[in-house]
């Protein structure tokens, strides 16, 4: 796609659509498009759409994650995020979105008060992406405070 120019792509993509409604890449990409341009509600209906098609996509699943946060449906966004972490990541793109699900699935829960269970998903951020400095460095800042008191 065309991200440069994002009605052309996004026009591309609908026309694409239109001759083949189950193409995944294409719901995923218009998706993606329209996230760009703040269509929070309607990327969210074309990830759901791509994840019709291929429901072990980390990628639609994280995507799909962030654009439900936007619209403060925050256990939507969780819930999206538990299922990206829940699929098999066998590339090193697919590692990265991974990684990125357990690093947001940790800011869901941090938010929440959720400290530990924050640290387990960095630590497992972390595993999948050793250089992603993002969840390092927010691990490192958690472990320097003091223990949060049981609830």
């Amino acid at each position: 796609t065309d991200l440069g120019r994002p009605a052309a792509a996004e026009a591309a993509l609908r026309q694409s659509l239109a001759l083949d409604g189950d193409s995944y890449a294409a719901h995923l990409a218009l998706a993606n498009v329209v996230a760009q341009l703040n269509r929070n509600q309607e990327a969210a209906r074309e990830y759901a759409a791509a994840l019709k098609l291929v429901p072990d996509s980390i990628e639609a699943h994280v995507n799909y994650g962030i654009v439900l946060e936007r619209l403060g449906d925050a256990k939507g966004s969780e819930q999206q995020f538990y299922l990206a972490t829940l699929c098999r990541a066998n590339s090193p793109v697919m590692l990265f979105d991974l990684a990125a699900a357990h690093f947001n699935l940790a800011n869901v829960m941090l938010k929440d008060g959720r400290r530990e269970q924050a640290v387990a998903h960095l630590e497992a951020a972390l595993e999948a992406k050793p250089d992603l400095q993002v969840a390092r460095d927010l691990l490192n800042r958690l472990s320097a405070l003091p223990p949060s008191a049981p609830k």
